[in-house]
């Protein structure tokens, strides 16, 4: 039948059902991407020198590579030198940036020579074969510069007039009577700054002061570790006793040197509030001291009675809330303290107990003025103003 209308090519209908039948059977054409290979990257090795190896390198080459990463690992790691072995070393510029950095160039009887001696240890450098006595340009000449008059005038502080009779052969001497300016200083501004803490309190916080560790976590970070003469300057092998008294030696020179009294007692003064006293901005104080627990009670009954409260009151705890009591993970209990039913402080714990205990210290921080909501310290009292402070 198809046939027969397919031989019909007059009538239009005809010649349409033909058009219809004959692309029934042509075959459809489909679009299909042919598969394509997927990309392999090249081969990529760690390259010491250049970062990464390309494809169209050398075969030599890697081996090369891995066999000086073979010797450089069985060579060992790098050993510890001090920053003054290396050829760029320059220890008079390095005085004079200290010195700067200090704030102690411009001041009057000062100079390298005295920063010189102020970091050079005698027993250890008499113990390792090395004088005292040896000079800047010494050293420079031993590396194989020496600097002239006009670059040494360029990088040198101002000429001391101090003879160098008077001028110390090392810190021996220093030490002593910076670590005495340094208690000094410290108890007098916290005494001014925390005048209602007990001084058993504030002796606790000068210690941890002019701890050891302390002042040579200041003496790291001032540089003067790299500065040392006579000593092992290598961090694995410096002791925290020598930094902390190169510092003390340096805030004793800054006082001895100058031929004004009153100005070395300023620039003593601000070595000390500037680089030491400063670690207690942004820090709670009630850290830099310990009080035992059992302690704590009696303690606050006595700065009560120096508040202008009477001996005998008697302090009453309230609990003001409580949640979840009975279980040991979510309870939390408040407890609030009260004198003359005025209230002093309230504390939170996990147990009533330890309510009561968070509730003393928050009284007591409330008695010393030493809550979170107190006024900053003063870091820009002068020498002349802590004096006159306590007189």
């Amino acid at each position: 039948m198809l046939s027969r209308l397919s031989l019909c090519r007059r009538h239009p209908l005809c010649q349409h059902f033909a058009a219809v039948v004959a692309a029934s059977r042509r075959p459809v054409a489909t679009f299909e991407a042919a598969p394509v290979a997927p990309l392999t990257p090249p081969r990529q090795t760690p390259n010491v020198m250049h970062g990464t190896r390309l494809a169209t390198d050398p075969r030599w080459r890697r081996r090369m590579r891995e066999d000086l990463y073979r010797r450089r690992m069985l060579a060992g790691p790098e050993p510890e030198r001090p920053r003054s072995v290396w050829s760029n070393w320059s220890r008079r510029a390095e005085l004079s940036a200290a010195a700067h950095r200090l704030g102690l160039a411009g001041l009057a009887g000062f100079s390298q020579q005295w920063l010189d001696r102020v970091l050079t240890f005698r027993e250890s450098a008499e113990a390792d074969g090395v004088t005292a006595d040896s000079s800047i340009a010494h050293q420079n000449v031993a590396k194989g510069y020496e600097l002239d008059d006009e670059s040494s005038d360029s990088v040198a502080m101002a000429t001391s007039s101090t003879p160098a009779e008077s001028m110390p052969r090392d810190n021996a001497e220093l030490v002593p009577t910076g670590r005495a300016l340094i208690a000094e200083h410290c108890g007098r501004f916290l005494a001014r700054e925390l005048p209602h803490v007990p001084e058993n309190l504030r002796e606790q916080a000068v210690s941890l002061l002019t701890s050891d560790q302390s002042l040579s976590f200041v003496a790291g970070h001032l540089g003067l570790a790299e500065l040392l003469s006579g000593v092992d300057t290598r961090p694995s092998m410096l002791p925290l006793s020598v930094e902390a008294d190169a510092f003390a030696a340096l805030v004793a020179s800054a006082k001895l040197c100058c031929p004004n009294l009153s100005e070395g007692d300023e620039a003593a003064w601000r070595l000390t509030r500037d680089f030491l006293l400063t670690r207690l901005h942004n820090s709670d104080i009630n850290e830099w001291w310990t009080i035992d627990a059992q302690r704590r009670l009696p303690l606050l009954s006595e700065s009560l009675a120096a508040a202008g409260f009477p001996a005998d009151e008697p302090l009453e705890f309230r609990l003001m809330g409580q949640s979840a009591p009975e279980s040991p993970v979510y309870s939390c209990f408040q407890v609030g303290l009260y004198i003359r039913r005025e209230f002093l402080s309230s504390g939170f714990g996990e147990t009533a107990a330890q309510a009561q205990d968070e509730c003393v210290s928050e009284a007591l921080k409330t008695l010393f003025d030493t809550a979170d909501s107190r006024a900053p310290m003063n870091f820009k009292l002068t020498y002349a103003d802590l004096a006159s402070a306590l007189e």
